[in-house]
C-alpha cells in the first residue's frame, strides 16, 4: 500500500476501533484458538490410526535414543582402549545387561519380604483407616 492509502485506512473508525484496540484484538485471538480447538475436536476421529500409530512407535524411539546419548561415552572410552566400535558395543550392553540381572535378582528378595510384611500387617492398617476416619 501507498503511504497515503496507508495514513488513510488508520484513521478509518474500524482501525481505530477494531484493529488498534488490544482488548478487542485479544477476543479475537481466544477466539480463533477456541475455533482451532474446536475443529480438531471434530476431525480428531479421523487421526486416531495416526495417533495411535505414533504411540506404538515412540516408546522404543525414545528408550533407543536414550541409550544412545548414556551409551555413547563409554562406548567412545572403551574405543580408546583398541576394540573396535562393535564390540565395544557389545561389551557394554553385556555390561548392562548382568547389571540389570544382578539388580533385579537383589531386588525381588526384598520386595518379596516387604509385601508378606504388607499382608501380615494389612488387618490392623484397614482397622486403623476405619477408627480414623470414623473419628472424622
Amino acid at each position: 500500500m501507498s503511504r497515503k492509502k496507508t495514513e488513510k485506512f488508520s484513521e478509518t473508525w474500524f482501525f481505530m476501533w477494531i484493529l488498534n484496540n488490544q482488548v478487542v484484538m485479544a477476543f479475537l485471538i481466544l477466539l480463533l484458538i477456541g475455533l482451532t480447538v474446536l475443529i480438531f475436536t471434530k476431525i480428531s476421529p479421523i487421526f486416531s490410526p495416526v495417533i495411535q500409530f505414533l504411540t506404538i512407535i515412540m516408546l522404543p524411539l525414545v528408550i533407543s535414543m536414550l541409550l544412545y546419548y548414556l551409551i555413547k561415552p563409554l562406548v567412545l572410552l572403551v574405543e580408546k582402549t583398541g576394540l573396535n566400535r562393535t564390540m565395544s558395543i557389545l561389551l557394554i550392553y553385556a555390561i548392562l545387561a548382568l547389571l540389570l540381572v544382578w539388580g533385579i535378582s537383589t531386588a525381588i528378595p526384598n520386595l518379596q519380604d516387604q509385601i508378606l510384611i504388607l499382608i501380615r500387617n494389612a488387618p490392623s492398617y484397614i482397622a486403623r483407616a476405619n477408627s480414623e476416619t470414623e473419628r472424622w
